[in-house]
């Protein structure tokens, strides 16, 4: 019965750990935390009708990236948009890789992740059928 008393009291005790964890973390060094700076920083995006029209002939998985973007103001992490869509890395991977082929964003890198953008040729797109 002590072993079982002494693991309940384990249980109850993760708290301590875990505060002790998020100390270390905040002293590590790296790209973790606030995106390199940018011309606008986070701006709110109205969506025109042009860019409404190039949304609704994207797929399932490139409009869900799209709004992600949209919703950060135009700009987000690789991971934060993995973290929001569900995607599985290697299909973000692609789908990005299809959107920056069309202009519809850039890619630049931020240690070991990427800085995701809407580029300003998907503002002035065009209606497309």
């Amino acid at each position: 019965m002590a072993a079982s008393q002494d693991y309940a009291s384990f249980e109850a005790d993760p708290p301590t750990v875990a505060a002790e964890d998020d100390a270390e973390d905040e002293n590590d060094a790296g790209p973790v935390g606030t995106l390199p700076a940018a011309e606008g920083q986070k701006k709110d995006i109205a969506v025109s009708s042009e860019m409404k029209a190039v949304m609704d002939a994207l797929t399932h998985r490139e409009r869900s990236i799209m709004e992600a973007l949209i919703k950060h103001g135009g700009r987000t992490t690789q991971a934060e948009i993995r973290y929001e869509t569900g995607l599985p890395r290697s299909s973000l991977t692609m789908v990005l890789v299809s959107l920056e082929r069309r202009n519809l964003i850039t890619k630049k890198e931020w240690g070991r992740t990427n800085v995701i953008e809407l580029s300003e040729s998907f503002f002035s797109k065009k209606e497309q059928s």
